[in-house]
């Protein structure tokens, strides 16, 4: 098994080891809806730094998608190369 499929895979355990954990540590009488939603005791602004967070992946995503669309010839470049993201 080479290192970088190792590493995902200790990643993935360890990821869902943690969520395991919590899951049961708090686990009066919740299910799962209680621990999707985190029993609806986050505040405001868990919820603004989610959605922040969220609206700069989208960006980010996006200003990585035209930088890589750069590296190609002009001839190969997809057509949202030339388009504006409004």
């Amino acid at each position: 098994m080479n290192a970088e499929l190792f590493a995902f895979v200790l990643y993935f355990v360890m990821l869902v080891g943690v969520g395991l954990f919590f899951f049961f540590k708090g686990r009066k009488k919740a299910n799962e809806k209680e621990y999707f939603l985190g029993g609806r005791s986050m505040g405001p602004w868990v919820t603004a730094m989610s959605a922040q967070a969220s609206d700069m992946s989208a960006w980010l995503l996006d200003l990585a998608r035209c930088g890589s669309a750069s590296a190609l010839p002009w001839e190969q470049r997809p057509i949202e190369f030339f388009q504006q993201n409004g």
